[in-house]
């Protein structure tokens, strides 16, 4: 594209070819521009949430995490016995 205006072509044709140019780094420009509003407006397949995410965060571990000199005894629970399984009845 020629961007200095101080030169004037010489002939008909050099202004067609300099016009024909012109409209293609149009189109060209227009192309690019409907790609990216395509890309910004169109719907997602994900969703993003306003707001705070009510999502728990994957990798922010909590400050109050308790060690291993913290932790809870084991709680003890009493045996049981399982139930016979049940079936069913052939007739």
């Amino acid at each position: 594209m020629n961007s200095d205006q101080s030169i004037q072509p010489a002939s008909k044709a050099e202004l067609k070819e300099i016009i024909l140019e012109n409209h293609k780094e149009i189109e060209r420009l227009n192309d690019e521009i409907r790609l990216l509003c395509r890309a910004l407006f169109a719907p997602k397949s994900e969703k993003q949430a306003v707001g705070p995410s009510p999502q728990i965060p994957l990798f922010d571990i909590p400050e109050n995490f308790p060690t291993e000199a913290e932790e809870e005894a084991p709680v003890e629970v009493p045996a049981h016995t399982r139930r016979k399984k049940r079936t069913q009845k052939t007739t």
